[in-house]
């Protein structure tokens, strides 16, 4: 194009000719060239152009694989869900959707730019033809091959931002996936170590008979040793009351514990979602937790059940039968595919050591039991026994005394002393249980009082604020009605009101006016002769036992069937009907 631009400007030299041209065009339509092309109207493509094409291709076929497995993983995830996740299919498919609609909208919009580039280079090619034609308009050529390249630069910049913005957001996922899949492995090759009292730090396996074995050897030798007990258990210890053995087993329960939450706490690291999935599945495959145990407890520290192989499986025979043991590895081997095909987010070494893990779990959680239950177990004979002592020592006094008195021999003096100090210490302990069922129980009480106390303080001070609250709102719904109702009757009375009708305003008529006020105002007589509304009730009362209204109409007495009519003081006797009337 330069080179026709050249041509067709016939050595005219312009600012923008004297430029210096670094770079060339690579390729370019060839309008005028041989016929062969002008005949079929298409180009040779170039390699590049092709190579370019073809990785179009492969990144779009790349995308649509991609987004299919994407896809099909979320439908597994969502069909292998047995509780609720923390997303809902819906949302899923409307975040699919949302991704869909921005792609859709990114393609139209570059497209737009995309033609509005091929117009504005139309536009300077058909100028090309005209100054070709003889016309000259170097000037405004050189204005649209200006706009054509500062539009260009724009498109490439505006790409080359969103392709940077992707990329950077392409390299956080990636760190983050890096992260997330670093920490799996982390919790895959995680080897918990518990320190059971100088012990070594358990193996992948479970706990077999030697390793209890070894455990309570330690937890024995626990209370006197300095060498396995630190600082912190020597103070706590210190602290507490008991017997060695009680103390034995408290520790014994501490170190189980401890040793529960360094091998995994309760899920292993599992999501909640996939740790239930697990133990529905064992539940519904038959693997109860008695049955994992007994088979764990059967079988040697160092071979676990999925490793089992034929020869061991013959030396086990005598403990356990053969088609037993064939029924619990088929479970077991069910199980595992089971596991695998619903729980898509875990691997098949995962689920394998997640299997692992809750076995021993099991056996943990197994061995605490059984340790509190001895513990309680001790402690309810511990505290029959010193009842009954108690009983026995208040009840047998007096025949001690008098075999001691009795019986004189050295051999029998012995005795009496053993037991008298058995006695005493039985007593001794028989006070100090009761001094301590005592105290507990006026804590407890106390605890209780304290709480009521808190409790009824709580009620009583919600209830007044309740009260004050609800007046308070009373008072002002009831001030906002009463406003309401004045501005109805102010409206209504103004509307009933007339406006005062306008006079005109004269010398004459004020004069008028001021002495029809004079006349109406009540003299200094008349205000004498005022009576009040009692005076009048007087004077009525005084005039009806006078009989002064019958002075008015002299006969009235007499003629008791007639009606007069009295207009005044004027008494009037009514008229006579015509004759000529009578009959109508």
């Amino acid at each position: 194009m330069r080179h026709k631009v050249k041509a067709a400007r016939r050595g005219v030299q312009t600012e923008r000719s004297e430029r210096p041209s670094d770079k060339r065009i690579a390729a370019v339509r060839r309008r005028g060239g041989l016929q062969e092309e002008k005949g079929d109207g298409r180009r040779r493509m170039g390699r590049r152009e092709a190579e370019w094409i073809e990785r179009q291709l492969q990144y779009k076929t790349r995308v649509a694989t991609l987004e299919k497995e994407c896809h099909a993983a979320w439908q597994t995830f969502f069909a292998a869900g047995t509780c609720s996740s923390f997303v809902s299919t819906a949302e899923v498919n409307k975040l699919f959707e949302e991704m869909e609609t921005m792609r859709t909208q990114d393609v139209n919009t570059i497209r737009h730019q995309l033609i509005k580039l091929n117009s504005k280079v139309h536009d300077v090619q058909v100028k090309v033809e005209e100054i070709e034609n003889g016309d000259q308009f170097f000037s405004e050529l050189q204005e649209r091959i200006d706009v054509v390249e500062a539009a260009i630069a724009k498109f490439r910049l505006s790409q080359r931002q969103q392709f940077e913005e992707f990329v950077l957001e392409e390299k956080l996922l990636e760190k983050e996936l890096a992260g997330f899949i670093e920490k799996m492995e982390g919790w895959d090759r995680e080897t918990p170590r518990l320190s059971r009292g100088g012990a070594s730090a358990p193996r992948l396996t479970h706990l077999g008979s030697k390793s209890r074995l070894r455990m309570e050897h330690n937890v024995s030798r626990c209370p006197g040793s300095n060498e396995v007990i630190c600082n912190n258990q020597d103070e706590d210890r210190s602290l507490r009351t008991g017997t060695p053995d009680e103390l034995g087993m408290v520790d014994r329960v501490r170190r189980l514990n401890d040793a529960i939450l360094q091998t995994g706490g309760l899920k292993d690291g599992w999501d909640s979602r996939e740790h239930a999935t697990f133990t529905t599945l064992l539940i519904k495959g038959g693997l109860t937790d008695d049955m994992l145990l007994q088979h764990a407890v059967l079988a040697e520290p160092k071979v676990h059940p999925l490793q089992l192989s034929a020869s061991r499986l013959r030396s086990n025979q005598e403990e356990l039968p053969q088609s037993e043991n064939w029924d619990y590895e088929t479970r077991v081997a069910r199980f595992l595919r089971k596991c695998m095909r619903k729980i898509v987010t875990q691997t098949e070494n995962s689920v394998r050591s997640h299997f692992e893990w809750y076995l021993r779990h099991l056996e943990l959680v197994e061995e605490k039991k059984r340790v509190i239950q001895e513990w309680k177990i001790k402690k309810e004979e511990e505290r029959e026994q010193i009842i009954q002592c108690g009983f026995d020592a208040n009840g047998e006094v007096t025949g001690n005394v008098d075999n001691e008195t009795s019986r004189d021999s050295p051999s029998n003096q012995q005795t009496s002393k053993v037991k008298l100090k058995a006695r005493e210490k039985t007593e001794r302990l028989l006070e100090q249980w009761k001094l301590d069922k005592k105290q507990k129980e006026e804590e407890r009480q106390q605890r209780r009082r304290e709480i009521q106390r808190k409790r009824e303080a709580v009620e009583a001070k919600t209830s007044k604020e309740d009260l004050v609250e609800r007046s308070r709102i009373a008072i002002e719904y009831a001030k906002a009605k009463r406003l309401r109702l004045q501005q109805i009757e102010e409206r209504r009375q103004k509307q009933q009101r007339l406006p005062p009708r306008p006079e005109p305003k004269t010398g004459d008529e004020s004069a008028n006016s001021s002495a029809k006020a004079l006349v109406l105002n009540p003299t200094e007589a008349s205000k004498a002769r005022d009576f009040s509304k009692d005076e009048l009730r007087k004077q009525a009362r005084r005039r009806e036992r006078q009989s002064a209204h019958d002075a008015y109409i002299p006969g009235k007495k007499a003629l008791p069937d007639v009606r007069f009519k009295s207009f005044g003081h004027i008494p009037i006797q009514p008229r006579a009907v015509p004759a000529w009337r009578k009959n109508i």
